[in-house]
């Protein structure tokens, strides 16, 4: 999920996030994590780059052609979160 500016992602607002996700879509779409970011890889369009995202998520280094990308930090950012979510909900492996 990404927070807007001032917003802190915390397990209130996780929480908050599935239980809206259960009553409008249903009980089978809640997510069980949440994983907040700052910003997502996006195009110079302002398409967000599932790819770059799943190859995160993944653990895969080669994230393939990012000519595109409208600002690099975000992959960062989705790495930090991801690398701090497996460290807090799997204890560090995959």
């Amino acid at each position: 999920m990404v927070l807007r500016a001032g917003e802190g992602g915390d397990a209130a607002h996780a929480e908050s996030l599935r239980a809206r996700v259960a009553e409008h879509i249903g009980g089978l779409a809640r997510p069980e994590e949440v994983v907040f970011v700052r910003s997502l890889p996006k195009t110079r369009s302002g398409k967000i780059m599932r790819r770059v995202v799943r190859a995160v998520a993944e653990d895969r280094t080669d994230l393939g052609d990012i000519s595109t990308l409208e600002d690099e930090a975000s992959v960062d950012e989705v790495l930090r979160a991801f690398q701090e979510f497996r460290a807090q909900v799997l204890g560090g492996s995959r």
